[in-house]
């Protein structure tokens, strides 16, 4: 072999080196990448329920049947975490070994930090109208945080105070 058959051999097999080497790298941190984001999504399932939201208040005053009475609530979200939040509302008769009542809803928000005080109706709280029969109550409230795709399996969970309906 020639000499300058020799040094282009070389010359291809560096470069041939320095691609396989530069392919492997980027698959290294390609996969880093991949089980960084599932690690945090791991331990973001189990942060536990004050990291993300922690319910002061949630109280319902007692009402008559066919009213939609106010709903005081108060929330903190930590000071760092903001995200948003999907949740569930059921109301659950207390007299009745918590069956459900049919009174249900849904709702979406974002999720600041801070301490947040809110005055709404029942029924917007629900996310539909809730027309209990008179009888006493709880509200059973279930946050979802969620972050991109990501949501955790786990709820946040949170009941009321007790509150009565009475006949009109």
């Amino acid at each position: 072999m020639d000499k300058e058959h020799k040094e282009h051999s070389l010359i291809v097999r560096l470069l041939d080196t320095r691609a396989a080497v530069f392919l492997f790298a980027t698959l290294i941190v390609v996969v880093l990448m991949l089980t960084g984001t599932i690690m945090q999504n791991f331990w973001r399932q189990l942060w536990p329920h004050d990291h993300w939201l922690t319910v002061e208040r949630l109280d319902i005053p007692h009402h008559t049947a066919g009213s939609n009475p106010d709903v005081l609530f108060r929330r903190i979200v930590p000071e760092g975490s903001a995200w948003y939040s999907e949740w569930f509302v059921e109301a659950h008769d207390t007299k009745t070994n918590n069956e459900m009542t049919g009174c249900r809803g849904r709702g979406q928000a974002y999720m600041q930090p801070g301490d947040v005080k809110l005055k709404f109706s029942l029924n917007a709280y629900v996310g539909s109208t809730c027309k209990l029969p008179p009888g006493c109550y709880e509200l059973h409230s279930y946050w979802y945080p969620t972050i991109g795709d990501w949501r955790r399996d786990r709820p946040i969970p949170h009941i009321s105070n007790e509150f009565c309906v009475v006949a009109e």
